[in-house]
């Protein structure tokens, strides 16, 4: 994996939103259950939890490798968002 940023829950409900791909299906692509994505996309803090962390981390590198889902960070240019990689 390219980053080791994390990214948000905003996030992963906007990547959802582009991918138009629900809870339980993100759920199924990383191998947790629906109730586990309700719970993170509801959490605005960043993860502490060696297992929550490694749950954020496989949804984004699921997205990314698998769906074309670029994350972007905020930095002092720009904010967070989600957008699709060129040539998807």
């Amino acid at each position: 994996m390219a980053t080791d940023k994390i990214p948000s829950a905003r996030m992963i409900r906007a990547a959802r939103g582009l991918l138009n791909m629900d809870q339980a299906k993100l759920g199924e692509l990383v191998g947790v259950a629906r109730r586990t994505i309700i719970r993170l996309e509801a959490d605005e803090t960043e993860p502490t939890n060696p297992r929550r962390i490694e749950v954020v981390e496989a949804i984004r590198d699921k997205l990314q490798e698998e769906h074309g889902v670029r994350f972007v960070y905020a930095d002092t240019t720009t904010g967070e968002g989600v957008v699709m990689k060129r040539g998807r």
